[in-house]
C-alpha cells in the first residue's frame, strides 16, 4: 500500500505549522502577561511579570514598536 504525499513542496503543511507555532507563542505570551503574583500554601511568593518594565525593555531594544 502506498500513499500520496500530502504536498510535494510542503506548502500547506508549512502554513499549518506556522499557524500552530504563532498560536502557541501568543498563548504563552498572554499567560505570562496576565499572570498575577501568588503565594503558595508553603508561603513562597511567585511574583507577576512586571509588564511595564518588560514592555519598556522590548521597546528600548527595538523588539516592539514605540506605540505598542
Amino acid at each position: 500500500m502506498s500513499r500520496e504525499p500530502i504536498a510535494e513542496d510542503g506548502g500547506w503543511i508549512s502554513v499549518a505549522f506556522e499557524a500552530a507555532t504563532e498560536t502557541t507563542e501568543e498563548a504563552i505570551i498572554n499567560s505570562l502577561f496576565k499572570a498575577e503574583t501568588v503565594t503558595d500554601p508553603n508561603g513562597e511568593t511567585w511574583e507577576a511579570l512586571p509588564v511595564d518594565r518588560v514592555v519598556s525593555l522590548l521597546r528600548s531594544t527595538g523588539l516592539i514598536e514605540p506605540g505598542f
